[in-house]
């Protein structure tokens, strides 16, 4: 389900010139099925967060969160009564998944949250959209939209939305206190949504700062979760260095630096070979990440690679053809990046040289003069002086150096 852009009214302190909809995604056949069975019983039911926010900002619309006046309880009934199927995804804080066609929706109840520990809330159910709204995070995640795709804007986030201004709903120390992720949500949205020519929002930064210390009660999984959003974010700088003024950084990427990263953007930009993560994060430090980042073992084995021959000097024709092409990019991207200057023009054969190239001996040509140990220890010879050779040495002239 993709956004785009007609018919649709505007309910709005400000910018009601300025919008026209929220996108086309609210008629949705499977959509309007899960707002009128709701509606027909009485309840109220909006569109509401990252869905409305992203609409706004024309961007594709994948998933869909809705809040209600109905209980959890009743949320499950509705959906039974309608033959639909119902997860109770988080029941205990009023969140219940339905799902119709196979697009999950997830809604829940309206709520306010009682008590905290900075990772897990108490709530209590309000049926009004005011509390709810008070008890979000950011002022561009309390926007609301009604099943015919009206806007509602209880907080003016839609002006911090266009301003391009990520800020806490009311007083951000205590927002951070009721969920100390909020302190890593803050930057990673300032990366994808802020204005990155901008300062950040002074009291909700300081307030990270403050309570930086609060980073260590989080997981290495969720750290890693919001690191590599921010991190694959278009610009991520002006995030990462408000990072280090605060004092986060440190505390989840050790002896980073963004000196060199605006270099490596431009290399990204201009080759166009996708965004990695993992290059961005080799070129700003050399430290080991995985215990503090939960990460696939895949991306972590990709990481310390990249970190390790950051400053190798081998042939781009021998990476490749030990990493492969994909990598084989983002290694030269890296390097030249660290060296502040444009990739070669000769870089993009040699990486299809050595991303095709072929040994040309068997083991099974070896096995009658070397056996068990040796003979992999001659095969690896031999493949050394192959490479070396930058894969010029022929089949006979390899097997003429095995003895």
């Amino acid at each position: 389900m993709g956004c785009d852009s007609k018919d649709t009214k505007v309910i709005s302190r400000d910018y009601s010139k300025m919008i026209t909809n929220i996108g086309n995604w609210v008629k949705d056949s499977d959509t309007k099925k899960i707002t009128k069975i709701f509606i027909d019983k009485g309840y109220e039911i909006y569109f509401v967060g990252g869905c409305v926010r992203d609409s706004l900002l024309g961007y594709p619309v994948t998933d869909i969160d809705m809040s209600t006046t109905a209980l959890p309880d009743s949320i499950m009934q509705i959906a039974k009564a309608n033959n639909l199927r119902a997860i109770p995804t988080g029941i205990k804080h009023g969140t219940v998944t339905i799902v119709n066609n196979n697009k999950p929706y997830q809604i829940t109840t309206f709520r306010k949250d009682v008590t905290t520990d900075g990772r897990h809330a108490n709530v209590s159910y309000s049926n009004d959209i005011i509390t709810d709204a008070n008890r979000r995070d950011f002022t561009i995640n309390a926007l609301y939209a009604d099943a015919d795709g009206n806007l509602i804007d209880p907080l003016k986030g839609v002006n911090d939305l266009y301003s391009k201004i990520i800020k806490f709903i009311f007083n951000p120390k205590k927002r951070i206190l009721e969920d100390n992720l909020r302190i890593l949500r803050f930057f990673r949205f300032h990366a994808w949504y802020g204005d990155p020519s901008k300062s950040l929002d002074p009291d909700s930064l300081n307030a990270c700062a403050y309570y930086k210390g609060k980073v260590a009660t989080l997981s290495n999984e969720r750290v890693g979760t919001e690191m590599k959003k921010i991190m694959s974010a278009p610009n991520p700088i002006s995030s990462l260095e408000a990072m280090n003024i605060a004092g986060v950084l440190e505390l989840v990427m050790p002896k980073a630096s963004t000196n060199q990263l605006s270099a490596l953007l431009q290399l990204e930009n201009k080759h166009q070979r996708g965004v990695h993560w993992t290059t961005r994060a080799a070129i700003m430090t050399s430290a080991e990440l995985k215990n503090i980042w939960k990460v696939s073992k895949i991306d972590h084995k990709k990481l310390r690679n990249l970190q390790k021959l950051k400053a190798s000097k081998d042939k781009i024709s021998k990476i490749s053809y030990l990493y492969g092409e994909e990598f084989s990019w983002q290694y030269a991207i890296l390097k030249y990046a660290s060296l502040n200057k444009d990739i070669p023009n000769n870089i993009c054969l040699e990486i299809k040289r050595g991303a095709n190239a072929l040994f040309p001996i068997k083991s099974c040509e070896l096995i009658n003069d070397f056996e068990g140990p040796e003979l992999g220890k001659k095969i690896k010879e031999l493949q050394h002086a192959w490479i070396n050779s930058n894969f010029s040495l022929t089949r006979e002239e390899l097997l003429n150096l095995t003895f």
